[in-house]
């Protein structure tokens, strides 16, 4: 059964955009999903974290700003160039989640391209707790 952050990877449509940029612009999504350990190869069944706040800087700092109930945020349009997303947890949530061993790494830096979505994708495993 592929997780939802599979599902989302495979069905993006970047051909046709949600979001239409300027030749000069382009658009970062964050997404956060919760999994239980462990990640690699593959992680188990994934569930979306709200609340987090993603935090990029670069050529234009846009406000940080929380994730949704999908735990996605989107920033732009942005000029281009190199940015860095850097997540914090409030407190209630971080408590329940093993921040240290984000996946694939945190903080993320990408290139931002032109006419297209970067997207940085965080997968955090939960604690298990017996």
């Amino acid at each position: 059964m592929a997780s939802f952050l599979q599902n989302q990877l495979a069905h993006r449509n970047i051909d046709n955009p949600t979001v239409k940029c300027g030749k000069n612009r382009g658009i970062i999504t964050v997404s956060v999903q919760g999994a239980r350990a462990p990640l690699a190869p593959v992680p188990n069944p994934t569930r979306p974290i709200a609340g987090v706040t993603a935090a990029p800087t670069g050529p234009d700092n846009p406000a940080p700003a929380a994730t949704n109930a999908s735990g996605i945020k989107g920033f732009g349009p942005l000029h281009l160039g190199n940015y860095t997303v850097t997540l914090t947890f409030p407190p209630n949530i971080a408590a329940h989640y093993d921040i240290a061993n984000i996946q694939p790494a945190h903080p993320q830096n990408k290139a931002v391209g032109p006419k297209n979505a970067t997207h940085y994708d965080f997968i955090v495993p939960w604690h298990w707790i017996e």
